[in-house]
C-alpha cells in the first residue's frame, strides 16, 4: 500500500511539474489563435443571450405562436451559450493555473496526510477518495485544454490560409492579364433551379428549421480550389455540420464549403445546409462562389421569414 501511495504521489507531482505547465503554456504560445477562438466564443455567447431573450419574450407573450418550435430554438440557443461559456473558461491560461494547480496541490496534500493515517481505516479511504476525485477533475480539464489547443491551432492555420488567399486575389487583380473562368447562367442552382431564375423570395417560418440544397456545374474547363459561401445575419442559427465552416462576427455569419477541384463538365451537389431563422422579416442573403481560376461570382437570395404558425 505504501508503494502504491508513493507511485500515486509521483503521478501528481509529474502533473504539477511537467504536463500541466506545458499544456497551459501552449495556450499562451498560440495567442493569435486563442484570440480568434475567444472572440468567436464571446460573439456566440452574446448573440445567443440576445436570441434567448427574444425567444423567451415571444414565448411569454400572448401571440399565437408554435410553442414547440420556440422550445426547440431555446434548447439550441442554450446549448450554444453553454458551449461558448465553456470555451471562454478553458481558453484563459490564468484561470487554468488556478483551477488546475490548486486541485493538484490539495490532492497531493491529501496523499501526504493519508500516508500518516492508519492504513485501510475509514478516514484513510475518505482522504484517498477526495484526492482521486480532484485528480479526475484535473484530467478532465487537461483533456479539454488539449482539445482546445487543436482548435486554436486550426484557427491560426485558417487565418493564415485566408491571408494568403487575400494576397493571391490582390495579385490577380493587379495583373494585367487574366485567365479566370466566368460561371455561366445556370451554373449555380438551388433545389435544381437556376439562381438567376429565382424571382420570388424563399418563404420560411421563424423558429423553424429550414434547409437549402445547392449545386455547381463546371463548363469545359476544370475549376480549381472552389469555395462556395453564404452570408447570414448573426441571429440565424446555423445547424452544425462537418461539411461547412462557420465564421461568426457581431453582425454576420459566413458559411463556407470547400471543393478541391471540379472537373470539366461536372455537376457537384453541395450537402444540404440547415438553419433556423429567429426573427420574422425580409432578408437579402449574399451568395458567392470563388476559386483559384474562377472569376468571383456573387448574387443575392431573398428570404421571407414569417411568424410561426400555431399548431
Amino acid at each position: 500500500m505504501e508503494e502504491a501511495l508513493s507511485l500515486y504521489a509521483l503521478l501528481i507531482l509529474s502533473l504539477i511539474g511537467f504536463v500541466s505547465p506545458i499544456l497551459i503554456l501552449l495556450l499562451s504560445v498560440f495567442s493569435t489563435g486563442a484570440s480568434i477562438v475567444q472572440k468567436k466564443s464571446e460573439d456566440e455567447k452574446e448573440q445567443a443571450e440576445a436570441n434567448l431573450k427574444d425567444s423567451m419574450d415571444k414565448k411569454d407573450s400572448k401571440e399565437d405562436v408554435n410553442i414547440k418550435n420556440i422550445d426547440k430554438s431555446l434548447k439550441k440557443l442554450k446549448k450554444t451559450k453553454r458551449r461558448a461559456a465553456v470555451t471562454l473558461f478553458y481558453i484563459n491560461p490564468r484561470l487554468q493555473i488556478i483551477f488546475i494547480f490548486i486541485p493538484l496541490l490539495i490532492s497531493f496534500s491529501l496523499v501526504l496526510y493519508a500516508s500518516i493515517l492508519i492504513i485501510l481505516s475509514g478516514l484513510f479511504y475518505l482522504v484517498i477518495l477526495l484526492s482521486i476525485l480532484l485528480l479526475l477533475y484535473v484530467f478532465y480539464s487537461l483533456w479539454k485544454i488539449s482539445s482546445l489547443i487543436i482548435i486554436v491551432r486550426q484557427a491560426e492555420h485558417t487565418q493564415e490560409l485566408e491571408r494568403q488567399s487575400v494576397l493571391l486575389e490582390t495579385l490577380k487583380t493587379l495583373s494585367e492579364t487574366t485567365t479566370d473562368i466566368t460561371l455561366k447562367d445556370g451554373a449555380v442552382q438551388l433545389d435544381g433551379k437556376s439562381i438567376e431564375d429565382l424571382d420570388e423570395p424563399i418563404k420560411m417560418e421563424a423558429h423553424t428549421e429550414s434547409s437549402l440544397s445547392f449545386s455547381i456545374t463546371s463548363d469545359e474547363k476544370m475549376l480549381k480550389t472552389v469555395e462556395f459561401g453564404l452570408t447570414f445575419p448573426s441571429d440565424f442559427i446555423i445547424t452544425e455540420s462537418s461539411h461547412f465552416e462557420v465564421f461568426t462576427s457581431e453582425e454576420l455569419k459566413v458559411v463556407r464549403f470547400h471543393i478541391e477541384n471540379i472537373q470539366a463538365d461536372t455537376k457537384v451537389i453541395i450537402p444540404s445546409l440547415k438553419f433556423t431563422p429567429i426573427n420574422p422579416g425580409n432578408y437579402n442573403i449574399d451568395l458567392f462562389v470563388k476559386g483559384e481560376n474562377l472569376q468571383k461570382y456573387k448574387t443575392k437570395i431573398k428570404f421571407e421569414v414569417g411568424e410561426m404558425r400555431a399548431p
